[in-house]
């Protein structure tokens, strides 16, 4: 039986970017997806002294409200860095080499699923952010 988008995608999975810059989406993942092409925007966050960079198929959500709830003065970065990316027969997406770039995104990735949002990261990034986040917390 197929599971509706209020389920969520959730969870997380480490992968290689192939040598032709592409991400295979996990398979329990693709059963949410519903259409052809997604809406992918690069995205930050901001941690002390620290700006974490990477990337987020808007799978049922609308990206414009999640650019919008950024400061003003971040809206025409994000909104410049918005494209449409497609799967492929074997759920694999394409990952521009300026996109890759600005995130810091070398051979590993890890996946985020966020509810109706997949982020893309850098292995090494996510971990370095899940590091500080343990470290704020126990402070």
């Amino acid at each position: 039986m197929k599971k509706s988008h209020k389920s969520g995608i959730l969870g997380r999975y480490t992968h290689s970017i192939d040598d032709k810059n592409r991400i295979i989406i996990p398979a329990n993942w693709r059963k949410y997806l519903g259409q052809d092409e997604y809406p992918l925007t690069m995205d930050f966050i901001q941690f002390s002294e620290n700006s974490y960079y990477f990337l987020t198929i808007h799978v049922s959500s609308e990206p414009v409200k999640s650019i919008k709830s950024h400061e003003f003065s971040e809206q025409p970065y994000l909104f410049s860095t918005l494209r449409y990316a497609a799967l492929d027969k074997q759920g694999r997406m394409l990952l521009h080499e300026d996109e890759k770039k600005t995130c810091g995104i070398s051979e590993k990735v890890k996946l985020i699923g966020f509810d109706d949002k997949i982020q893309i990261w850098d292995y090494e990034m996510f971990e370095s952010y899940i590091k500080n986040m343990r470290i704020r917390q126990t402070k």
